[in-house]
Formats: C-alpha cells, structure tokens, sequence
C-alpha cells in the first residue's frame, strides 16, 4: 500500500513538472526576434537612433521592446497592446511629431500583438521639416 501511494505521488509530481515545461517554453516562444534598416534619424522612447541597421527584439513577456544597433540602443516599455490576428510579418510604425518620426507601435505578427508606446512631442524648431515629410511611415521586420 504504501508503494503504491509513493508511486501515485511520483506520477503527480512528473505529470506536474511536464505542465510546467511546456508552459515555459511556450512563455519562451512568445520572444520576438528581427531585423530592421532606419532610413532616417527617429525617435525611440527618449533616445534619437541615427540611420543603420537595427535589431528588435521583445523583452520578456512582450512588455516592451529592445533596439539595438552598432551605434545606439534602447528598451521601450509599452504604454498598451492590443491583441491583433496572427501574421507573417512584422512592422514597426512610426509617426511624424513636428517634423521628427517616433515610434508609435510594433506589431509583432507571430505573437499577435500589437505593442502602443508613448508619443511625445518633438520641441520645435529641433529638426528641419523636410519637404515630403510622411504622416506614418511602417517598416518591415525580417
């Protein structure tokens, strides 16, 4: 009687355990990872990033997201999300505040999310308006 209750009890304790590990490595999948080129001087957060060559990646649990480059970085924490239908790609989206672009959101595509951050605006007279300027500029993630 009492192997039985010992093995009844080791049984619990694996079956317990595998819930837990697919659960963390469902957590774990839920990290975003990719690539992105920035034509232009933006804003990120409080941090300008010059133009080069990016990675996004998410931070864990998908409450914000870092960049990282050859010349600067930063973490943004998200001020919302909204929960979006699965895609292939994913875009950030970026928006023009007196004459400067900002990151208004990431949209992650495999996690379906869309991560909202904060909009602030650009002090005048900071940065020339250039001509053509875009209200909204999107760029793709690979």
């Amino acid at each position: 009687m009492l192997n039985m209750k010992w093995t009844m009890t080791a049984v619990m304790l694996a079956a317990a355990f595998a819930g837990t590990a697919r659960q963390a490595s469902a957590q774990t999948s839920q990290n975003y990872r990719g690539k992105f080129e920035l034509p232009f001087e933006a804003r990120f957060g409080n941090v300008v990033l010059p133009p080069g060559s990016y990675t996004v990646t998410t931070l864990e649990g998908a409450k914000g997201i870092r960049i990282y480059g050859d010349r600067a970085h930063v973490a943004i924490l998200a001020a919302g999300y909204d929960v979006e239908p699965e895609t292939k790609n994913a875009k950030l989206i970026l928006v023009d505040t007196q004459g400067m672009y900002t990151l208004q959101s990431f949209e992650s595509g495999v996690m379906g999310k869309a991560l909202h951050f904060v909009v602030t605006k650009t002090p005048r007279g900071t940065v020339e308006r250039a001509a053509a300027v875009k209200p909204t500029v999107e760029l793709g993630l690979q």
